[in-house]
Parts: C-alpha cells; structure tokens; sequence
C-alpha cells in the first residue's frame, strides 16, 4: 500500500489514576525528575509492526504536552490506552476528527469496549492483538472502507513480533523501561481477566531467545540503563523455554557489566523450585512481583487462586529474599470466604514477611473476568449503579463496614513511613545474605531520588536514628545492598503520598456511608 504518515498516540493518564494508583509512580517519577513510570511498550511494538517506508511520529501524553508538531507529523492517527485513559482517548478521538485525521484506536479500553470507543467517534476499533489487528486493518484502510471493528480470531504468534521501536521516544523520560518475553496465564483465578482476552490468553506463548535478547539490544542501544520490566503475565507460565532463557540471559548481561535491573511478575509458587529462582537471580531478576491476594485460604479457594497454597505467603517470600529477589506484593480485600479482621492479619503478613512494598486494592470484577459472570447469575453484580465500595462493584459476601474498617486498619499500618521502612530494612537484611544477587548502578535520576530518601528518612521523619542504624547495618552486612534499599525506598514515596491523600478521603466517605446505613450488610 502507499506511504503513510502515522502519529501515535499514548493518552495520558486520568488525574485519579495518578493521583491514586501506584503503577504510575507519580511521587516516584517527580523525585527522578522523570516524566512518567514507563514508556507504551503496546504502540513502541505497534511502529514496528507498520509498513517500513511509513513515517512514524510517536508523542506520550504522560511525559510531555502534544503541540501542534505532533499534529501535523500525521494523517492518520493510531491511539492505545486503558480504561483508565478513556478520558483522553475519547479527547484525543474528537481532536484528530476535528483535524480530518482517520482515527484507529486500539489496546485494552479497545478490547474490552469495543462499541464505546466507536461511540466516541473513533473510524477503526481494533480489538485484541495487534499483530493479528493490524494485517485486517491495512486491507481495509487499502480498500478504502470507511471504518469498523477489526476483531481477529486465534493467538498471535509472538515469535514473529517485532522488536520495540525505542528509538521513537526520549527514554530519559521514564523510570523504567518495558520488555516482554511470554503472554498468557495457565491458572485460572476467577478474578483475573488476562486469561480471558486475546491479548493475554489461557495459551503461553513464547518469544525466541534470540529474539528476546534482540530486544535487549535494542532497548540497550537506546542508551537505556537501570529499572526493566519483563511485562508478562506470568514469567514462569511456561517454565521450559524460561529455563533456556535465564542461562543466556545471564551471560548476556555479564558482557554488558549488568547495564539493568530487571523485574518481572510471576506467581507465589515460583518459591518452591529453587534452581529456577537461582537461575533468574543469576541472570539479574531481582525484582517480582507478586500477586499475596489474601492471607485467608477460604479466599484464597474462592479466588480459584490455589497455586498460592502451595506454600504459606511468608515462608515463600522468605525463600524468594535469602534467594535474593525482593517480592513487592499486592493484597486484595473483598473475596467471598473473607471474614472480619482481615485487614490486620494481612499486615502480620507483612511484619512476618520480608516485604517491604505492597500493593492494595477492593476486588473488583472485570468485564471479561470468571467472577462478573458467577456474580452476575448470583444477582450481586452492581452494574449500572454505584459502588457501594471504592472500585467494588458488586456486593459483597460480609458486611461492607467490616471491610472499610479493615481497608483503613491495612492502610494505616502499611503506609506508615517509618513502619515501611523498618519493613524495607528487614527485607534486605535478607537479601543481603543472597550469594548471586546484582544489580544495576544507579543512573544519575536514582543517585537525585536517593537525595530525597536521605532527607526525609534521615532528617525530617521521626525514625530518622533508625535509618541512619539500619543503614550502617546493611553497609556492615553487604555495601551492594545498599543501593536497592535506597531504590526501594523511593519507590516506597509513591505509596505514602497515596496513603496521604487517599486515607482522609476513605475517612470521610466512610463515614458517610456508616451513617447513612451503606455500610450495613
């Protein structure tokens, strides 16, 4: 097909999700004088799966403001984001209408609403995997159709993916870079929505090594060093081609003097086969993250989530750290077979534990998860009115007052900057004994975040003798460790200015709730 000018579109996102979610690390990314968390790995693979005699243009809301030269770079408008971006891709949508621009919109909101991002003005919809997508798309563009739905059938065949075009982008903007090596789940957790969608898939799917590393290259030649994360749903979904992996991998970051920290998302279980967990540490993944969910097993069974009864939470994640990967968690309150005081035995989880960094969240049910079906053949699911709870859409198996009560209690504790220090301390006074263990030097945005820990733990917060203890204990244990305990501690700003803002707030429409009987049951 001829030529085309395309612009790609990253929408920023919604002033709530950075305000209230840690995955955009807002505090995080302001103290590295950083722009954003990390750069669109959808549309970076996205340019590279385009025509090669195209012109591509690609501009991020989230690290700077669009201008009018970004505007013109384009006759055609390719636009990816989340729910949570919705906002500004309907924005986006009516600004390249208004320029007579032809708009594609594609990615998660794309997938999993396909009719409202075509309500909001967009020519093409395509749903699921671009490498799939695409091919459809450009035989109808070719053929002058004047839009639709794009929804291919199957799995993409990820082998032949394209590597990331990274040199689209200033990656000094973001904290971290994004990787990809496998898609797909084999579990079945009923709240999860990957394994229902095509972007992710009940099917593991896996790059070649060759290719993989073709995308450190890549990311490397950008002039990227430091924080990686390997986006998978699962990193060890599928374990044979991982345990060929790591081998390489490690040698491949050897030659470079270990230029990244790499972190990826893997399930609990992981603990349990000790020669993987060596390999991956081995090969500089020492970062996981890690789906706790629940320290109840009736919620954990509810969940459909078993793979995490394998071994109890806190032996696990002692494994992971004397192994020498740091586990950041993420808890959930809300499953059915949850009873009252949940919240408190999750933070014994925590003293217990070595983790330092946690994730919270209400259950929620997703539009293509197992769970809003069963709930909605329950009559629980709350669609079309209000939650009843921040991000709970449906209603709950125990009193909704029990669970804000236990929301607050879990907040209160595990927010606490000097209680989240003395957590991070614990855990690398762990991870400190792990023979293996490397990382990355700090780049000079880390050395400046650093700054701000040193300030505020070691001056202006009340456990500052603490810190200044804990970190001459570590410096006596292993000085190596020393730059992860300050990196996690920057990391660790982004959840206490969450919990400064978003606890008050709870408070109140807590409070209201309870009084005006929302609360009850």
């Amino acid at each position: 097909m001829a030529p085309r000018r395309a612009l790609l579109l990253n929408p920023r996102q919604s002033a709530a999700a950075r305000q209230t979610s840690s995955k955009c690390l807002d505090e995080t990314s302001r103290l590295m004088a950083r722009a954003a968390a990390s750069p669109p790995l959808g549309l970076l693979t996205v340019a590279g799966l385009l025509p090669a005699d195209w012109s591509l243009h690609l501009a991020d809301q989230n690290a700077r403001e669009l201008t009018e030269d970004d505007w013109n770079a384009g006759d055609l408008v390719l636009i990816s984001g989340y729910a949570d971006q919705s906002e500004a891709q309907a924005e986006l949508i009516a600004e390249a209408r208004r320029r007579g621009k032809t708009t594609v919109v594609g990615g998660g909101w794309a997938s999993a609403a396909p009719a409202a991002v075509q309500a909001a003005g967009a020519d093409f919809v395509v749903v699921d995997e671009a490498e799939l997508g695409l091919p459809l798309l450009l035989e109808q563009i070719e053929s002058g159709a004047p839009g639709g739905i794009v929804r291919p059938s199957g799995n993409a065949d990820v082998t032949l993916s394209p590597a990331p075009r990274f040199d689209l982008l200033d990656m000094s903007r973001y904290v971290m870079a994004t990787v990809q090596f496998s898609r797909g789940c084999p579990f079945r957790c009923e709240f999860c929505d990957v394994i229902e969608k095509g972007i992710g898939g009940k099917t593991m799917r896996v790059k070649e090594i060759a290719q993989f590393l073709g995308e450190l290259d890549a990311l490397y030649a950008s002039g990227w060093r430091g924080q990686v994360f390997i986006a998978d749903d699962n990193f060890i979904g599928d374990r044979k081609p991982v345990r060929r992996l790591l081998p390489e991998l490690a040698a491949w970051m050897r030659e470079r003097d270990f230029p990244f920290t790499l972190m990826t998302e893997a399930t609990i279980n992981l603990a349990l086969d000790e020669p993987l967990v060596e390999a991956m540490v081995a090969a500089g993944i020492t970062r996981l993250f890690v789906g706790i969910e629940s320290v109840d097993e009736p919620a954990i069974r509810s969940a459909r989530k078993r793979q995490n009864l394998a071994l109890p939470a806190d032996e696990a994640c002692r494994r992971l750290a004397r192994a020498g990967i740091e586990v950041h968690a993420a808890v959930v309150l809300g499953f059915d077979g949850e009873t009252a005081g949940a919240g408190a035995r999750l933070l014994r989880f925590l003293d217990e534990a070595p983790v330092a960094t946690v994730d919270f969240n209400f259950l929620y049910a997703l539009p293509d998860a197992a769970l809003t079906r069963r709930l909605a053949d329950e009559g629980r699911l709350l669609s079309g009115r209000q939650p009843a709870l921040p991000g709970v859409n449906f209603v709950p198996s125990r009193p909704r007052q029990e669970i804000l009560d236990d929301a607050l209690e879990f907040y209160a504790g595990a927010y606490d900057p000097g209680t989240l220090m003395e957590r991070c301390w614990r855990q690398h006074r762990e991870l400190a004994t792990a023979r293996l263990r490397r990382q990355s030097r700090p780049t000079a945005d880390e050395l400046r975040s650093f700054g701000h820990v040193l300030w505020r733990h070691g001056v202006r917060r009340s456990r500052r003798w603490s810190f200044w203890h804990h970190l001459a204990d570590l410096a006596s244990r292993r000085p190596a460790v020393i730059w992860s305990f300050l990196r996690a501690l920057a990391h660790a700003e982004t959840h206490i200015a969450i919990d400064r803002r978003l606890r008050p707030a709870w408070q109140t429409a807590f409070a209201e709730q309870a009084s005006t009987g929302q609360g009850a049951g």
